[in-house]
């Protein structure tokens, strides 16, 4: 690319919160260590991630999303032709900003603009979230200058880089831990009272991740009268996934918490899904979790990796019902004591200072 790179960073994910959290969250570390650097985020043009790059005021543009699909699905014959159209928009974008990098987190958008990145001689840095490597990050990893892991067994996913030059040994992959936004910690009493929450009882969070469950909404919602026997329920459902939801005095539901760190002080114990993002605030917060992977996804290793740890416990979403469900979680909500070993040992798993360590690698690579 001629001319002179400007000193902006294209901060590219989306499709869900799980890529967009770390992403902002190394913004925000970057931005206080060097404050004149510009952001641009490329995200996706329905995802939840419009709505969080808007909130911290970053600029957000959006362009097609092709995903592959590990199954049979009529969309892959589209596939194709929408990464041809997304590789065109990004190299448009790119061309037009000149950044000095590109940061993506494995979401499918980041691909095209990895590869126009690449083509246009921009350094790209991707980071790798979850246990097992997911393809859009396979697809990126050859074209990376510099790929940051959560978990030190994931270097070893990504072979030396063959499309990056002068990179003769594996120091490009880079062991850091997961980033996670900084948040204030309000008190498990002050929490209460932002929901107007009884202390007489303890709370349970449900959460879904970003684009919320379906799956996790049908077992709260089939099981709320044993739950609220007792505990207070807050429950994040999802973007419109909250019709007919019972209203009660010790039940709380939200499409989208903004305030999230309100609903973690408030909780005992979350159920959630095994995303790391989510994941990584829970170890953030030291809270006792029953995590309940999306079946058939990145997010069974996740939690078996964890669970092998004694850092959470996990069950197969099809063997829970309203039957068993709130017996299992009267179960942990009861047990001081394994709350605290699960909630330690969570903590103990996941790397302390990753956002930092990931805003450095990429400052770096700046001065490279």
């Amino acid at each position: 690319m001629n001319g002179k790179k400007k000193n902006i960073i294209v901060l590219v994910g989306g499709g869900s919160g799980g890529p967009t959290s770390p992403l902002l969250a190394v913004a925000n570390e970057i931005k206080n260590t060097s404050p004149t650097t510009r952001f641009v985020f490329i995200g996706t043009k329905s995802g939840v991630e419009r709505h969080m790059v808007k909130k911290v005021g970053i600029p957000f543009v959006a362009i097609v999303s092709a995903k592959f699909r590990r199954y049979w699905s009529l969309q892959n014959i589209f596939s194709p032709l929408l990464l041809i159209v997304a590789f065109v928009q990004s190299y448009r974008i790119l061309s037009g900003l000149n950044p000095r990098v590109v940061f993506g987190v494995g979401s499918f958008v980041q691909v095209p603009v990895v590869w126009a990145a690449w083509v246009l001689g921009i350094p790209v840095c991707i980071h790798q979230q979850d246990v097992l490597p997911g393809l859009a990050n396979k697809l990126c990893a050859p074209f990376a200058k510099q790929i940051t892991v959560t978990f030190e067994e994931s270097i070893a996913d990504f072979p030396h880089g063959w499309l990056v030059a002068n990179l003769q040994n594996n120091s490009r992959v880079v062991w850091t831990g997961n980033p996670a936004r900084e948040f204030s910690v309000p008190t498990q009493h002050e929490a209460l009272a932002h929901f107007k929450l009884s202390t007489g009882y303890p709370t349970l969070l449900v959460i879904g991740g970003g684009t919320g469950s379906s799956a996790l909404n049908s077992l709260v919602t089939a099981s709320l009268k044993q739950l609220l026997n007792f505990a207070n329920v807050i429950h994040i459902t999802g973007k419109n996934k909250n019709a007919n939801i019972e209203r009660h005095e010790r039940y709380r539901a939200y499409e989208f918490l903004d305030e999230i760190e309100y609903a973690y002080s408030a909780s005992d114990i979350v159920i959630a899904r095994a995303g790391l993002s989510t994941i990584t605030e829970l170890a953030t917060f030291k809270k006792p979790c029953i995590l309940v992977p999306m079946p058939n996804s990145h997010q069974q290793y996740n939690a078996n990796f964890l669970a092998k740890r004694g850092a959470v416990l996990t069950f197969d979403q099809h063997l829970l019902n309203a039957t068993n469900f709130p017996g299992l979680v009267r179960g942990l909500i009861f047990d001081h004591t394994l709350q605290k070993d699960l909630a330690l040992k969570l903590r103990e798993t996941m790397p302390k200072q990753a956002t930092q360590k990931v805003a450095r690698i990429i400052l770096n690579s700046l001065e490279a």
